[in-house]
């Protein structure tokens, strides 16, 4: 009892509730579902990849995802998780560890989304986040699992949050901080790298249109550090890529998927046959088209040119419907959710009989049908609807509050993965904004609840 007296005493001491309740909870599913499923439910699409360049990092020393010699390298993933898995492997040889630890790195996440919220004047906004993104069913699934979101994920939250930190008191430690840990996750997934691009467009329109400050008052300094330490972190990777590559590029990823991902939706449409038909036949296309190559190569730089130029004679005539697919994928990406698949993992039904995707009106034939995985599909597209309605009316207290500037970093994120996903959008995808997105939303219940309490929404929402 004097421990928890001690402890309550604290400042900190909602941190440490947050903290170590959010771990007990997921090791507890962790190692539940553990019991019942062994290391199978650890395994997903991209899990053997990811471990195939681990084991091949500790067996041979080299990056490569070919199963035996000779070694192909990989230009597709960027390092940093096949390192933390290597390491894991080396020290324990043991797959539940690394789910155990990603365990701690959620919980950390978790905190992490508390202190943004509280940093928002709103330790209930913050606690609330904490808990809602913490124990979000796909997240409670997929968190032990061998994925890049169990790294990927905390590393955004730690980087935005030092971000804010670095708006507020203009302090070059905390910009350092957000940037080591911004290059991080650049080297876990390449999509985090142009982020930081949005950050200093974002610093530029408050500076200008928030504080409206003057042209001369704008200190060049901070995004001279930014982009320093941002390339000085993912240099190596680089400079790896162009001499084995001769690609000054950290990803081969961003040519094959726009070519097999994006532009599928296009063919699908016009030829009216599923997504994965469509890529299984460019598949085809490709091995046709050079004979003897590897399956490891498919994706790599080495096809990057001929991918440019598919891609561009498909858009030639398409630009509309492309826009169209992009601008929808996009809006999806909102509601996107997973939860389809993670009720997999617990009744082996497939998600491809959950048609539930991009409309309410689905929503009363499946409540029909029943079952786990369905209604786990309909819940998670209600609840990520009621989000979205939230997160909206938040935008137009945006013109009422004081530094709004904070929450404009956060829409600014959002709407950068959204924009950048398009046609992509799923819920692992969402999944390193569903904080932000809970946060904001948060924020609009709570505004618009006092505001109703004030007979004064309306207004807010008129003006």
């Amino acid at each position: 009892m004097n421990i928890l007296k001690k402890l309550k005493e604290n400042k900190y001491y909602l941190e440490f509730f947050v903290f170590f309740t959010t771990l007990t909870v997921f090791l507890f599913v962790f190692f539940i579902m553990f019991y019942f499923q062994g290391e199978d439910f650890m395994i997903r699409s991209d899990s053997p990849g990811y471990l195939q360049l681990a084991k091949n990092l500790i067996n041979y020393k080299v990056f490569s995802q070919s199963a035996q010699p000779p070694f192909i390298a990989d230009s597709f993933r960027t390092p940093l998780y096949p390192f933390f898995l290597s390491v894991f492997l080396i020290f324990t040889g043991r797959l539940w560890a690394i789910g155990a630890f990603q365990c701690l790195l959620a919980a950390v996440g978790a905190l992490f989304v508390f202190k943004i919220g509280d940093f928002l004047r709103s330790k209930i906004v913050g606690f609330a986040a904490a808990f809602l993104f913490g124990f979000d069913f796909y997240h409670l699934v997929s968190m032990g699992t061998i994925h890049t979101e169990s790294l990927f994920v905390p590393l955004i939250i730690v980087s935005v949050y030092y971000f804010l930190l670095f708006l507020k008191n203009q302090k070059n430690k905390e910009l350092i901080i957000s940037v080591l840990f911004l290059g991080l996750a650049a080297l876990t997934r390449p999509i985090a790298l142009y982020l930081g691009i949005i950050f200093i467009f974002i610093c530029i329109f408050i500076h200008f249109f928030i504080w409206k400050k003057k042209l001369a008052l704008f200190s060049l300094k901070p995004v001279i550090i930014f982009l320093f330490l941002l390339i000085l972190i993912i240099l190596p990777w680089l400079i790896r890529n162009q001499i084995i590559f001769d690609k000054f590029n950290l990803s081969s990823v961003k040519d094959y998927n726009f070519y097999f991902w994006n532009l599928s939706a296009i063919h699908a449409r016009n030829f009216g046959i599923p997504k994965n038909e469509v890529q299984s036949f460019l598949e085809e296309k490709i091995k046709q088209e050079f004979p003897g190559i590897k399956d490891e190569e498919i994706s790599s730089f080495k096809l990057g040119d001929y991918y440019k130029k598919e891609s561009a004679n498909a858009l030639k005539g398409n630009y509309i419907k492309y826009s169209k697919e992009h601008i929808l994928g996009s809006a999806y990406f909102l509601v996107a959710n997973y939860y389809r698949k993670a009720a997999y993992v617990f009744t082996g039904v497939s998600e491809e009989n959950i048609p539930l995707r991009h409309s309410f009106q689905d929503v009363p034939g499946l409540m029909k049908r029943g079952g786990f995985p369905i209604i786990m599909a309909v819940f998670g597209f209600l609840i990520s609807g009621i989000y979205l309605i939230f997160l909206i009316i938040n935008i137009f207290y945006l013109f009422k509050i004081k530094n709004p500037e904070y929450e404009i970093v956060l829409y600014g994120v959002i709407g950068y993965f959204a924009l950048i996903t398009g046609p992509l959008a799923s819920g692992s995808y969402r999944l390193p904004v569903l904080p932000f997105i809970v946060i904001l939303a948060l924020l609009g219940f709570f505004r618009a609840l006092k505001s109703v309490k004030n007979k004064k929404l309306w207004a807010v929402l008129k003006n």
